[in-house]
């Protein structure tokens, strides 16, 4: 065991002095590798390669969630925009019950009638369901008018036979059959409102739903946004069959019958009633001569400014994400201080012409009366006239 062991001393001092060797040949790269310089320098470079790497991840998984939120954006939009559009027609086929939409066709029949004429034939069965309600109108229109010259005829009446005579009985029959005229009158002028408010309605009723149709079909034909501006015209044409319109146009020939009354009592105050209606009527056509253009106007920038709130409201998500609110509400303020600024000068001008007619009309009172007044001193006419 001693030969062993002396055999195998040489031989591990020789691989001890090998593995002594080996050392001293790498000892420069274990200095470097110790030396606290490089050491850090090493680690930046990790670290820095590190952070690129983990920017590039952030930046392709910011992208990643853009596109996902921009998909399911769209896809919202399209099932809102599908949503509405069954919902429109829904009420369209609610409207027109037993009658359900059909596609049309983009080819159009060679006999087609023209637009005018199709436009008419539409028009038919709504002024054939308006003709009696008009009729009656009328009817009641003539005699609420005949019932206006009541209070004239009374104060006639009172001066010709009640001071004359002294007559306290003749004041009482004249006071009762003046009061049962102003109750007919007072029950007549309901009567005719509410048949304009039913004469209102059915306009709306009839109108409202091939409007709808007519502006969902252009809507999908083109990409345009809808115009809803017939929906506004058929609600004025109902403010107009509702309101005193419709009125004015049954009162307005009963102008003349008032004047060939006054022409009755005497010459002098026909003229002066005619020219007083002349009068009025041409201070009614100036203004409207005047306003028209500043009312058209205001009426255009509004829509404007509506239009533009609509538009931006349908990408309402976009601006509020880009922080472009405010400069909505910049642009929509400029609009609607446009707005303000046309209704300010156009009430101005509507108020004027306003003043102006009361005060003649006042005037042209004080003037009959003197005039009336003149004739009585002059015995052409009796007090009551």
């Amino acid at each position: 065991m001693s030969t062993q062991s002396n055999q195998s001393g040489p031989a591990e001092r020789d691989g001890t002095g090998d593995s002594a060797a080996q050392p001293a040949e790498h000892k420069p790269a274990v200095r470097a590798a110790s030396d606290p310089r490089e050491v850090a320098s090493l680690f930046m470079t990790r670290m820095n390669m590190i952070n690129g790497k983990k920017d590039e991840l952030s930046m392709a998984m910011n992208g990643m969630f853009d596109l996902t939120r921009q998909l399911i954006r769209n896809y919202a939009e399209q099932q809102l925009a599908i949503e509405n559009l069954r919902r429109r027609v829904k009420t369209l086929e609610a409207a027109v019950p037993g009658q359900p939409l059909r596609p049309c066709s983009s080819q159009q029949p060679r006999h087609s009638r023209s637009p005018r004429t199709s436009r008419w034939s539409a028009m038919k069965p709504l002024l054939s369901e308006l003709r009696p309600m008009m009729g009656a109108i009328a009817a009641f229109s003539f005699v609420i008018n005949l019932l206006f010259l009541v209070p004239a005829f009374f104060t006639l009446q009172v001066f010709d036979r009640v001071i004359s005579t002294n007559s306290s009985d003749t004041l009482l029959v004249l006071l009762a059959g003046t009061a049962v005229a102003l109750l007919i009158l007072m029950f007549l002028d309901y009567v005719r409102t509410r048949l304009q408010n039913v004469v209102g309605n059915l306009v709306d009723e009839r109108l409202s739903p091939p409007v709808v149709n007519a502006i969902v079909v252009r809507a999908a034909r083109s990409s345009s946004a809808a115009r809803i501006d017939g929906i506004r015209d058929v609600a004025s044409l109902r403010a107009m069959f509702s309101a005193n319109g419709l009125i004015a146009v049954f009162d307005a020939p009963w102008v003349v019958i008032y004047v060939l009354v006054i022409w009755m009592f005497h010459p002098y105050l026909g003229i002066g009633a005619a020219l007083s209606a002349l009068l009025m009527l041409g201070l009614a056509w100036l203004n409207d001569r005047l306003s028209r253009g500043a009312l058209e106007h205001l009426q255009k920038e509004g829509r404007r400014a509506s239009q533009y709130v609509e538009s931006s409201l349908r990408n309402a998500e976009v601006l509020q994400a880009l922080g472009m609110t405010h400069r909505l509400l910049a642009r929509w303020r400029t609009l609607q201080n446009k707005v303000a600024a046309l209704q300010t000068s156009a009430s101005r001008s509507t108020a004027t012409f306003t003043v102006a007619t009361k005060t003649v009309r006042q005037a042209i009172q004080i003037l009959m009366l003197a005039l009336g007044a003149y004739l009585v001193l002059t015995q052409q006419a009796s007090p009551a006239s």
